[in-house]
């Protein structure tokens, strides 16, 4: 039976899959799977909507809630993470600076940490008993080391750039960066709960765009793929065209790849490379990826085009890269995100009600 952890919205499924048109930018990734549930016949899924957020223990097959328990979440979240045993879980507001405490065997808050001001949670990693790490969007973007028994922060750290992506790694986390204004030079940091180290990956541009306002503002954006072996000790940053850089998480030593392709996935992003490919009020692409256990990292990616008030997304499909040879093999045209849960690779698809796409490796 399949198990993970379901935190999706309807509009985002609908956005992230078969194109379409939504009023929103970007969606954020969705929160990391794990197999957690209280049963083998159950995940842990939640809702959003204009209200707020649920959660609740739902049938694996129909997605259905499987008792009367649930915790409405009084805010929007888009970050969430089991503790080491399993029994608690944290979430993050997407819109707020504040991480809630979930005991998920009697569905109540246990405290909540309130963030720096200003700020709102991109990532949570919880590696140990009495210690929670989070990556903070705002002004500026940060880090925190979080202490739920205190329900407090006991460390933040401002960051050299602009959070694109967190991946945990072990004990820490790993940060893809972009200029705090405007594409440019993108760097990889990595945040052990105390400090932050930096790394600049050759060849690789990321970020935002701005221009004009009201009727002539103009956007686009160029965001690459993270992925973190499951060690934790080497990570691999995918740009669009045809460029890896590998990261040695020990050394933090950088080294630059051409991916040997074929004429599709990424072949599709290239194009939005060209100055002519920014026409529209927001455009550009956007790479995601898994590393999975079998060592191959699992690419996909979806590119916007803003027409008018609503925002067309079509789904660059999944390709797998050998982080050994830099070869790309090319196996779906239909996801346009992809998640890791329990071994297996998910795509996003767009019912009414949340599904997969399961593509095995």
């Amino acid at each position: 039976m399949l198990r993970s952890f379901a935190l999706t919205a309807a509009a985002w499924i609908t956005l992230a899959a078969c194109g379409g048109t939504e009023e929103a930018a970007t969606p954020p990734p969705p929160a990391p799977a794990a197999a957690k549930p209280a049963a083998d016949d159950t995940v842990l899924a939640a809702w959003s909507d204009t209200r707020g957020s649920e959660i609740f223990w739902a049938d694996a097959g129909t997605l259905e809630p499987a008792n009367d328990l649930s915790y409405p979440v009084p805010f929007f979240f888009g970050a969430a993470e089991y503790s080491p045993d399993g029994a608690l879980l944290a979430v993050g507001g997407s819109e707020t600076g504040i991480v809630d405490v979930i005991d998920l065997k009697r569905m109540r808050s246990t405290g909540s940490i309130e963030l720096p001001a200003g700020t709102s949670v991109d990532r949570l990693h919880w590696p140990e008993d009495d210690r929670i790490l989070a990556s903070l969007w705002g002004e500026r973007s940060q880090v925190a080391t979080l202490q739920p028994s205190a329900r407090k922060p006991v460390l933040t750290r401002e960051l050299d750039g602009m959070i694109l992506k967190t991946v945990p790694a072990g004990n820490g986390m790993v940060l893809l960066l972009a200029p705090a204004d405007g594409i440019g030079q993108a760097q990889l940091a990595l945040f052990d709960g105390d400090e932050v180290r930096y790394v600049e990956l050759p060849g690789i541009r990321a970020g935002w765009d701005e221009s004009g306002e009201q009727e002539d503002y103009r956007a686009r954006q160029l965001l690459p793929a993270l992925a973190v072996d499951p060690s934790g000790s080497r990570a691999v940053v995918i740009a669009p065209g045809n460029r890896a850089v590998d990261v040695d998480l020990d050394s933090l030593t950088a080294t630059s790849h051409e991916l040997a392709q074929p004429a599709s996935l990424l072949e599709r992003f290239r194009n939005w490379l060209e100055p002519g490919a920014w026409a529209k009020m927001i455009d550009g692409p956007e790479l995601n990826a898994v590393w999975l256990p079998s060592g191959l990292i699992a690419l996909s990616g979806v590119t916007y085009t803003t027409e008018g008030d609503s925002v067309q997304a079509t789904p660059a499909g999944l390709a797998l890269v050998d982080p050994g040879s830099w070869s790309v093999r090319h196996v779906s045209e239909a996801p346009a995100w992809v998640n890791l849960a329990t071994g297996e690779t998910l795509g996003r698809a767009a019912p009414k009600r949340p599904a997969y796409l399961v593509f095995t490796d």
